[in-house]
């Protein structure tokens, strides 16, 4: 009767290099069809990095191209006399969220952008409808008492 090892065929494999430095794999001790499916594993991985490279870098050229294209536009109605300008953007992407805002208003110079900009729910509008219901039922519900 065999025992079969369910121990992890890479376990220990992993070995400092002499400099200390960089790690190194020993895969002497793996059979042929081990190290076959490792090599294919780390072609995947390396498939995927490079796919997830060329998307960031699309993401990132993407992004500067939009942040040129709103600072000319920026400069340019700033230029014009007596004109005021905000200019907000957010933007997620695979290189994470950029929210930028630019212009020549106070809003700007704070560097805050508004709830609706960052795409946060504004609840106040709903909170003031909301009491201006409550208070007509309570209305209506006094007079209903009195009469």
């Amino acid at each position: 009767m065999t025992t079969e090892s369910n121990e992890d065929p890479l376990s220990g494999a992993i070995v400092r290099s002499e400099q200390g430095e960089s790690l190194q794999l020993n895969i002497s001790h793996l059979s042929d069809e081990q190290k076959a499916q490792l090599a294919l594993d780390y072609q995947k991985g390396l498939i995927d990095l490079e796919t997830r490279a060329r998307s960031l870098e699309i993401d990132v050229s993407t992004l500067g191209e939009t942040l040129n294209r709103l600072a000319a536009t920026t400069e340019q109605i700033v230029n014009q006399e007596g004109t005021h300008i905000n200019i907000t953007h957010t933007q997620d992407s695979s290189a994470g969220r950029t929210e930028i805002i630019m212009g020549n208003t106070e809003q700007a110079r704070r560097g805050r952008l508004s709830r609706s900009s960052t795409g946060d729910f504004d609840v106040q509008p709903i909170i003031v409808i909301g009491g201006i219901v409550v208070a007509a039922i309570v209305v209506v519900a006094v007079i209903a008492n009195v009469l």
